[in-house]
């Protein structure tokens, strides 16, 4: 015996363009049969990797061309190429600089600088991602400047670099 019989093809033939909405109401002739089988959803790229941990990777070549200075007051002046948009990113790369630099917070200026097309990737604010992308090149580059100030003054002063500390 058939499955689909003619008065069920008949019924379908009438219904289905005066239905708006579909409803199980015993047309089961009508329906598809269920799948047997479960198709596989690729998964999201934020489930194979870190979005925050690429555009880490992506500034990388050029994380450590930051431009920190000291003038003959003391004071510290940071150049940052990315904006500041409400994160407190400027309070937040003064402190990295004040504590590696072992300064005053107050003695550390953060100026927002403009592009450089040589970073590329690494001026990119957002996706909760700056401060995470700058702890590292931001303590580097003042852990740097801490080393030559240390060697200017134990050269200037005919010492070895090990026996001064700074404060």
């Amino acid at each position: 015996m058939s499955r689909h019989s003619r008065r069920g093809f008949l019924t379908c033939l009438v219904a289905a363009p005066t239905l708006a909405v579909a409803t199980r109401i015993g047309l089961d002739a009508c329906a598809p049969g269920a799948a047997d089988a479960a198709i596989a959803t690729p998964p999201a790229p934020a489930d194979l990797v870190d979005l925050g941990d690429l555009l880490i990777l992506a500034g990388a070549p050029t994380a450590n061309m930051l431009v920190l200075g000291v003038d003959e007051e003391g004071l510290v002046h940071f150049r940052l190429p990315r904006e500041e948009v409400g994160q407190g990113l400027t309070t937040a790369v003064a402190m990295l600089v004040a504590e590696e630099l072992d300064t005053p917070l107050d003695h550390v200026r953060v100026r927002l600088d403009d592009a450089r097309p040589e970073l590329l990737f690494n001026q990119l604010t957002g996706s909760s991602n700056t401060v995470r992308s700058l702890y590292d090149p931001v303590r580097h580059t003042a852990a740097a400047a801490r080393t030559r100030l240390v060697r200017a003054a134990a050269k200037q002063w005919g010492l070895a670099d090990e026996d001064l500390t700074v404060r």
